[in-house]
């Protein structure tokens, strides 16, 4: 794909390629992609970038050549990688990122936390042109309301990571996707812990106007009951160009970015500080607006999930099923899951929302 000005993004936490393949979609160019597990990132490569990583030319190409790299491993065989714990890789210098100087057109595959140790070693991006978007949902098991909500699980810690990688490329915006749990308070003795306003003050803290959202897929006409967190940020400098329409969502953003420049520490208030909620008591202030194409769309109901999972079809439109190399996962969730973030990233970055900076 030819790059456009205005539509470089990288994808971290990409996982199987969902949200990739809905910002592609959307006529997005992707420059580099993050992954901690080498079983979805080999699916990644094989459906998003044409890349056999089983393949002998793969294996028998000089790794510093390889589209994809490891951070980190425990063994030369590829095939031995593809397989590997990612919980059990050894530390080490690095060899393979070490040897590239631009990372365009890469998978990086390995714990995102080790990727900002080595940028920050660098002393600069890993991309050295311009980037637009960085994008990407972090591991949410222990915000789940189905999961046990552990506040101490160190997976917690992956939207600050996010946070620290943003601050080292410096996009122009940034979309941060999550579970609806993340809204759910953590009781902690005779403290409450706002994650989702923790989360947007650490994007404020360098230099970000955010605008946190409650959306729900079926929303924009796609056929699964999928609510989400949604944050989106523009860089404080690029913050002025919006619309006064579009900036009236990000005026919140605005006023926390101020109290953090004051050097205060901002505590939750819902009386002051709250999210958008275009699933219910926003929904109608949405449709009149920017983000009316979010929710513009007529709600799916259990015929239209039978349809799209027999015809893989949302709203007339065809979507990728994306193929299993060589193990097992639920395709079923992985089709709808690419039916609903690329419709509403596509809403996203289509509308105003994105272009609206100058």
């Amino acid at each position: 794909m030819t790059k456009k000005a205005g539509n470089a993004f990288i994808e971290l936490f990409a996982g199987y390629g969902g949200l990739s393949l809905g910002l592609r979609s959307s006529g997005f160019h992707e420059l580099m992609a993050n992954e901690l597990s080498s079983m979805p990132a080999e699916t990644f490569a094989l459906n998003l970038m044409g890349l056999d990583m089983r393949s002998p030319e793969f294996s028998q190409t000089a790794p510093q050549d390889r589209k994809v790299l490891w951070i980190d491993s425990s063994s030369d065989d590829v095939l031995e990688r593809l397989v590997d714990n990612p919980f059990e890789r050894p530390e080490t210098d690095m060899p393979e990122l070490s040897a590239v100087d631009d990372f365009e057109g890469r998978l990086i595959i390995g714990d995102v936390r080790r990727l900002n140790q080595f940028v920050e070693h660098r002393g600069r991006p890993l991309i050295n042109s311009e980037v637009d978007l960085i994008s990407g949902g972090p591991p949410c098991q222990s915000f789940s309301l189905a999961g046990r909500r552990e506040f101490g699980n160190q997976r917690n810690q992956l939207p600050w990571e996010f946070a620290r990688f943003v601050k080292s490329h410096q996009p122009r915006m940034v979309l941060l996707e999550n579970v609806e749990g993340i809204l759910r308070p953590f009781k902690l003795d005779n403290d409450t812990f706002y994650a989702w306003f923790e989360v947007c003050e650490a994007f404020a803290q360098i230099g970000y106007v955010t605008c946190p959202m409650l959306v729900n897929a079926r929303m924009s006409g796609v056929a699964q009951n999928r609510p989400r967190f949604i944050m989106l940020a523009i860089r404080h400098d690029l913050a002025s160009s919006l619309t006064q329409e579009t900036a009236n969502w990000f005026d919140q953003g605005q006023r926390l970015l101020q109290v953090v420049k004051n050097g205060e520490n901002p505590k939750y208030d819902k009386a002051i500080w709250r999210y958008w909620d275009l699933t219910d008591a926003d929904s109608e202030l949405a449709s009149q607006s920017v983000l009316h194409v979010i929710i513009g769309n007529m709600q799916c109901n259990s015929h239209d999930v039978d349809h799209a999972l027999t015809n893989n079809v949302v709203n007339g439109d065809a979507v990728a099923v994306l193929h299993k190399p060589n193990h097992e996962h639920d395709e079923y969730e992985i089709t709808l899951n690419v039916c609903a973030l690329a419709e509403l990233m596509k809403a996203i970055a289509c509308g105003e929302l994105t272009l609206s900076y100058t």
